[in-house]
């Protein structure tokens, strides 16, 4: 008896290890690769962007991830943006959901983490951050520095639009770019910020 209790022991142990090898190889399948994503996060991830109104230059902008830390079970990246020379960061924290989502929060805690972007994103899904955006196109980069770069559409409202003229100031696009990350944005007033480098951190040999 005590015999056959250790082998169904050993053919239990056998089970749960297995089941736990096949979660933790769903669990990479799930993760693309950095050149796969449409939002990498890793930390020396630089971007930097030229913001104009209506075709006048305003200023440059810097995203940069500094570093992680572990929370709730989830891999925090702090991101520090820099807009044209003031030396003080925009700080905010991302990390991804279990859905594949990748979430914005501006509290340490994650108490407000939204969700911007997914790393593998659909038409037709919806980010409900400030500005709920959804995705209307996947579809070839029209920055000609990028243009071999396949890039996420996301708008609160398709453009060109019919209606009112301020629900046409009120539209607003992100484009986020394969491999990649924030390629740029614009808005219905005439602001836009394009990429203008962008520095991914550097795989070990």
């Amino acid at each position: 008896m005590k015999t056959l209790q250790k082998m169904l022991k050993i053919a239990l142990f056998s089970l749960l290890s297995a089941a736990v090898v096949q979660m933790a190889m769903a669990g990479d399948a799930g993760t693309p690769s950095p050149k796969e994503s449409f939002f990498p996060l890793a930390v020396g991830n630089t971007w930097t962007y030229k913001c104009s109104m209506e075709g006048e230059s305003l200023s440059s902008k810097t995203t940069t991830i500094v570093s992680t830390a572990t929370q709730n079970g989830h891999t925090v990246y702090r991101s520090e943006m820099r807009v044209g020379k003031d030396p003080k960061p925009l700080v905010s924290y991302l990390h991804l959901d279990s859905e594949g989502r990748v979430m914005r929060s501006l509290e340490s805690d994650l108490s407000d983490a939204k969700p911007i972007m997914a790393v593998t994103p659909k038409v037709g899904d919806r980010f409900d951050d400030l500005d709920g955006l959804t995705v209307t196109a996947i579809e070839p980069s029209d920055i000609e520095k990028f243009s071999k770069i396949k890039a996420a559409r996301l708008e609160n409202y398709p453009y060109p639009m019919d209606g009112p003229e301020d629900k046409q100031l009120r539209w607003l696009a992100k484009w986020y770019g394969k491999g990649i990350g924030p390629l740029a944005e614009s808005n219905g007033v005439g602001g836009e910020c394009v990429l203008t480098s962008f520095r991914a951190k550097k795989a070990k040999k």
